[in-house]
């Protein structure tokens, strides 16, 4: 009796032992955790576009300098003479119109030493100033009230903010819609009546051609004025 207990004790653990054999065994987790579990949302929007660069800028306001030159070596003198007051800079009481030989040179400045300088330009590192010895005295003719007014809405030189060079012009010129062309520059267009000055100096700036009819127009703007010399 005793031996078929102990039997059945034995047949009692060797079941259980089966039974915990048979459960399923839990998967073990890849090493660094398990993986996240894939995403639903939609993707994040891309990054705003940088802001364009501006393709221009504010012109600045414009210089106007009332231009004195410096005196040139002794060594340029030239003999010559003045035979008016200054066609380019006409309401100014210090510039002459002269001539060497068959040259004409507009304006020449009287320093205050009593210095005449020539073919100046603050424009050209190229240019060539003389000091001009007249022949006779100089011309003293009062500017008129014209004259003087001129100067309120023209330079002797004009450069534009583009860089562009432009010159009073002294001899006859041709005209268009009731103005005449006062200035021509370096870059063969030409400025249409006065500038108009303000913060920013504005000039008509034109192109075209001039015929039997006169002067047609090919292309005509308004432009910002950098420098007015006067």
């Amino acid at each position: 009796m005793l031996k078929l207990a102990a039997r059945f004790v034995l047949m009692v653990a060797a079941l259980a032992l089966l039974a915990c054999d048979t459960k399923p065994q839990q998967a073990t987790p890849p090493p660094g955790g398990p993986p996240p579990p894939p995403s639903t949302s939609a993707p994040p929007p891309p990054p705003p576009p940088p802001s364009a660069t501006p393709t221009a800028t504010a012109a600045a306001a414009t210089q106007v300098i009332r231009y004195v030159p410096p005196k040139p070596d002794a060594t340029t003198t030239q003999d010559g003479s003045c035979f008016a007051r200054s066609a380019a800079l006409s309401w100014r009481e210090d510039t002459y119109r002269c001539s060497v030989g068959n040259g004409i040179s507009d304006p020449c400045f009287a320093l205050a030493d009593g210095t005449l300088v020539c073919d100046a330009n603050p424009t050209r590192a190229d240019a060539k100033p003389f000091i001009l010895r007249p022949a006779g005295p100089l011309p003293t003719e009062p500017r008129n009230a014209a004259q003087l007014e001129a100067g309120k809405t023209n330079g002797w030189l004009v450069k534009l903010a583009d860089g562009t060079v432009c010159g009073f012009l002294t001899g006859a010129t041709a005209g268009f819609d009731g103005l005449r062309i006062n200035y021509g520059c370096t870059d063969r267009t030409s400025i249409l009546g006065d500038i108009t000055p303000g913060t920013i100096w504005t000039a008509r700036v034109v192109t075209g051609s001039v015929g039997p009819s006169g002067f047609t127009p090919a292309t005509d703007q308004v432009k910002p004025i950098a420098t007015v010399y006067q």
